[in-house]
């Protein structure tokens, strides 16, 4: 195994480790995620629930998949632009509650909005790269 596909793997399982865990929270106490994490309005406890299925369930495919990065390109690929698009979708409603972005100089949201923005970049450009050198 290559230095980058190591790296790839690496990146793939935090992704799909955090997916999973956030997914199991957001599954067994959606409340609690809701009130600490994303308290967007309004609550709904089995729509939170299904969410929380649906996440746990890609994040433990991610972790799968990790640990064969080159036959399961395609599965990393989804996984992370689903990621990305879950991100994306934090920052809009952001900007549709306080039309701005500026939440992102705010270090409670920040973290939560960049950081899966920039795990699902780094998986779908450490994944491009490696395909163009034929890990």
């Amino acid at each position: 195994m290559s230095r980058q596909e190591r790296f790839l793997s690496v990146v793939v399982a935090l992704n799909g480790l955090v997916l999973l865990l956030t997914g199991l929270t957001l599954a067994v106490v959606p409340e609690w995620f809701y009130t600490h994490l994303a308290p967007f309005a309004p609550f709904n406890r089995h729509f939170a629930g299904d969410a929380g299925i649906f996440s746990a369930a890609l994040g433990g495919i991610l972790l799968v998949a990790a640990r064969q990065v080159r036959a399961l390109g395609p599965v990393v690929v989804i996984g992370a632009a689903a990621s990305l698009w879950h991100a994306l979708n934090h920052m809009y409603d952001h900007w549709q509650i306080s039309g701005s972005l500026s939440h992102l100089l705010d270090t409670n949201h920040a973290w939560k909005d960049l950081s899966l923005v920039l795990l699902a970049g780094l998986t779908l450009w450490t994944l491009t790269v490696s395909r163009s050198r034929k890990l």
